[in-house]
């Protein structure tokens, strides 16, 4: 029997051999977090459907020249596995149940997903789909060829046994969200080991080949040898100094869930990477994640991070990009994409959106990502940018992660949220730390309704006083008008959004950074508010909620940089023509905003009081969207109960057939970070426009992939209301044997980026 068959030169794997490599690597990545034995039974099991001469011959019809009427998507081998576990094994005890139905789930869902166990109709796809017609997927001829050649009834029998073991010593942790999580934990690592297999199998290399361990006490060297080479001359580097000394002590503690609350501008970056890598160190994870809100700072963190420990770790950035989010149609690339990503790196940077992805949506690519998590420290950079509907699916998450995968959590923000989540304060005092670190004064003029031309008037005055003003606003609608108004009057202006690609962004930011002592104005939307490296004299936030005001003003005199120790000025004004329908999140946030500033001076709601006051009275008027609201079928539901319990739908026979009750399928299907769907784009603009012109010729696959991973820098993500629209004026094209879409130049200008009209200009380079 055969698993697989080579195109490069026909060369066979056999069922036996691909089934015990793939069984060896789930059961090494699911020892991490207590199921080494429920790994190896699903990795054994799970092709035992292709156990069938049907299948043989379906293989080797495709490079023989034979004629074979079926085709691949008749051939169905992953009920074969699961419904042999679930008649085989389910019943007896709780625990017996238990394990029986992950196996089933798991194996049928190892390419096509997880299948609700009970739908929101009350109805059991799962049992249904062990329920088929065994004649037709040749059954009984797969598991006889299976027990033959691969495994015998005794040896998968005392597997089982021992897989219930694992079961029972995991129970106290075990509630009706975490079984589902553990489900989707181990279809990630048999996906892994699936894919992995396979694409080592069909590039000739070993699969069972040891990986490098990480180098911690190298990276930990490389880390300390920089950071020696910071003045410790002033008081605000002395207490930045003091704070990193604290993180490294604090690495020495157990894992768990560790809070880092520190001002802005007080190096919470290499402060918790000096955690992190100690940590790692101390305890022997695996690897080291920063998780960002904003891809806007993945590129400055990555390169900060790379700069400092040099060649001793490897570092991967992962988000949303033109490579490995767009399904392509050739398989050579999907071998590419099986074997680079796989969050296997030593540093992994990525964003919310996929973190969140790897425990909530549909597809396996996102689920095998899971189990790379385990054994690993995490840090939440920003993390009060939390979108409000994820807060429960967070919570649970992150203590799934902690209490089965031994994982260490660090929440790292200036402007902790209020999460129901037990954890260990890093900083001692961060009352007095704030205090001693505050470089900014609050002011509060939201009793004045300004519109456009009003703002920028006002903005012109602040600019004649203060020589730069940065302006954060919540709407890029309302930032290109600002812009236009405060540029017409002859003053230098930059603006920041997201209609730019990142090396766009970056080189204006340097612009910024070294634009010394010239006016300027500077607006943005609230891409600039999370680890972006710049320092105004003067900033004004746009009504938002409080973490957004706080963060803007991390921006304002970051270094302590003003003379004789003045305060830099941080401004919160209302704009009544900022329109939020689209955004209730931030118009809830400005009501909680206004409340607090009514209740209390400026001073004390910036400091840890207000701060914590501010997220209780947030926590509140969220609480009814934390769970994740959301209509099934016409049905309000939340996914919260969906993964759980899933107590909405109609009791039925399928309860007394099964241990758990999932809509995994529906739910996961609903879920997403963002309500609107994006598509990146490469803009034919400087590097982008000589990377799309190479990328249309004939290429080999490395230097394909070397180029589209350049081309993430050069890209911009767009709503499919937008893209659809730039499409119907052709300015947007596709490269066909790259599966890239493409933004003419004309569509793009070095002032505001993306542009809904084409520019004809005689020089669009910058």
């Amino acid at each position: 029997m055969i698993a697989h068959k080579r195109a490069s030169d026909g060369r066979e794997q056999s069922v036996s051999c691909h089934s015990y490599n793939t069984a060896t690597l789930c059961a090494k990545s699911a020892s991490k977090f207590g199921f080494e034995k429920l790994g190896f039974l699903a990795g054994i099991l799970h092709d035992s459907g292709k156990c069938t001469e049907l299948f043989c011959g379906y293989l080797r019809s495709q490079f023989d020249g034979q004629k074979i009427t079926t085709s691949r998507g008749e051939i169905h081998h992953a009920p074969i596995g699961a419904i042999f576990a679930y008649e085989r094994w389910y019943c007896g005890s709780r625990a017996r149940q238990t394990a029986a139905q992950v196996l089933a789930m798991i194996i049928y869902g190892h390419h096509s997903g997880l299948m609700d166990a009970i739908s929101i109709d009350g109805s059991s796809p799962l049992l249904e789909k062990l329920s088929r017609d065994k004649n037709e997927l040749c059954y009984y001829e797969a598991v006889t060829n299976f027990l033959q050649e691969v495994c015998s009834e005794a040896e998968l029998d005392n597997l089982f046994l021992q897989g219930v073991t694992e079961i029972e010593r995991k129970k106290a942790s075990l509630s009706d969200f975490n079984i589902g999580l553990l489900v989707r934990e181990l279809l990630s690592c048999l996906v892994d080991a699936d894919r992995w297999d396979s694409a080592c199998f069909e590039y000739g290399e070993n699969p069972l080949k040891e990986p490098l361990k990480p180098n911690w006490d190298a990276a930990y060297a490389a880390l300390e040898h920089h950071l020696r080479k910071y003045p410790r001359n002033t008081p605000l580097s002395r207490m930045r100094w003091d704070i990193s000394e604290t993180c490294l002590n604090a690495a020495d503690g157990s894992p768990g869930i560790y809070r880092l609350t520190v001002p802005t501008g007080g190096g919470k970056t290499f402060a918790s990477l000096r955690f992190a890598v100690r940590h790692a160190a101390k305890t022997g994870m695996d690897r080291i994640f920063y998780v960002i809100p904003f891809n806007t700072i993945l590129d400055q963190n990555s390169r900060d991070i790379r700069e400092v420990l040099g060649n001793t770790v490897s570092v991967l950035e992962h988000h949303s990009n033109v490579v490995f989010d767009d399904e392509t149609s050739f398989e050579e690339f999907e071998n590419y994409k099986h074997l680079t990503e796989r969050w296997e790196t030593d540093i992994v940077l990525t964003s919310v959106v996929q973190f969140l992805n790897a425990f909530y949506r549909k597809e396996n690519s996102a689920a095998r990502r899971l189990c790379h998590l385990s054994r690993s420290v995490i840090i939440f950079d920003e993390i009060q940018a939390l979108p409000k509907k994820c807060t429960r699916l967070f919570e649970k998450a992150v203590s799934f992660l902690v209490k089965i995968c031994g994982c260490t959590i660090v929440l790292c923000t200036a402007t902790q949220p209020h999460l129901e989540l037990e954890y260990r304060e890093i900083m001692p005092d961060t009352t007095g730390l704030y205090k001693a670190l505050r470089r900014t004064q609050l002011i509060d003029e939201l009793h004045i309704a300004r519109s456009c031309e009003r703002a920028a008037t006002d903005i012109l005055k602040l600019i004649e006083k203060h020589s730069a003003v940065l302006m954060v606003v919540n709407t890029k609608r309302i930032a290109r008008r600002l812009y236009e108004l405060v540029r017409s009057s002859g003053m230098p202006c930059i603006c920041l959004s997201t209609d730019m690609y990142p090396a766009h962004r970056l080189k204006l930011i340097d612009r910024i950074k070294n634009r010394g002592e010239a006016p300027l104005f500077c607006i943005s939307t609230a891409l600039i508010e999370a680890g972006i490296n710049i320092s105004f004299p003067c900033v004004v936030r746009s009504l938002a909620g409080l973490g957004s005001v706080l963060q803007a003003s991390g921006r304002c005199n970051r270094n302590a940089e003003l003379l004789n120790g003045a305060m830099g000025e941080v401004y919160v004004w209302k704009l009544f023509e900022e329109s939020l329908r689209g955004l209730p999140e931030i118009a809830t946030a400005q009501g909680c905003t206004e409340g607090l500033l009514a209740a209390m001076n400026s001073e004390d709601a910036s400091s840890p009081g207000g701060i914590a006051a501010y997220f209780e009275m947030e926590r509140k008027a969220f609480y009814a969207s934390e769970d994740f609201p959301a209509k099934a079928d016409g049905i309000d539901v939340t996914l919260v109960e969906l993964f759980g319990k899933n107590g909405m739908a109609p009791c039925s026979d399928a309860r007394g057939r099964l241990r758990f009750y999932g809509a995994y399928r529906t739910a996961e299907t609903i879920f997403r970070v963002i309500d609107s769907d994006t598509r990146p784009v490469l803009v034919a603009h400087g590097r982008g426009d000589e990377i799309a012109t190479t990328l249309a010729g004939n290429l080999s696959m490395s230097d394909r992939i070397k180029l589209l991973r350049e081309a993430q820098r050069y890209s911009v993500s767009l709503y499919l209301n937008v893209f659809n629209e730039l499409v119907k004026e052709n300015a947007i094209w596709r490269i066909e044997n790259a599966n890239v879409y493409v933004l003419r130049k004309e569509y793009y200008n070095d002032e505001t980026g993306l542009s809904m009209e084409a520019q004809f200009m005689a020089d669009l380079q910058f």
